[in-house]
């Protein structure tokens, strides 16, 4: 399902460049590890670049996770 927003996101021509950076992007990290000529054409980032990103929204959401729920109690 990711993988679909990513790319219906990513054929918007004039937005391309920003929605790239989307975070269903990121999904296809590890498919692109191993099939890299098929999937830069969907997701338009480099292996590297997927890394960075996949780390930067990992890193995102676990803060504001944390950010949200360290009051809670259970």
């Amino acid at each position: 399902m990711g993988q679909f927003i990513s790319s219906s996101f990513l054929n918007v021509n004039r937005w391309s460049s920003v929605l790239r950076w989307n975070p269903f992007n990121m999904i296809n990290l590890t498919r692109q590890y191993y099939n890299y000529a098929t999937y830069f054409d969907t997701s338009h980032l480099e292996n590297f670049q997927l890394l960075i990103g996949t780390f930067s929204y990992t890193w995102l959401f676990v803060s504001l996770g944390y950010l949200i729920f360290r009051k809670k109690r259970f």
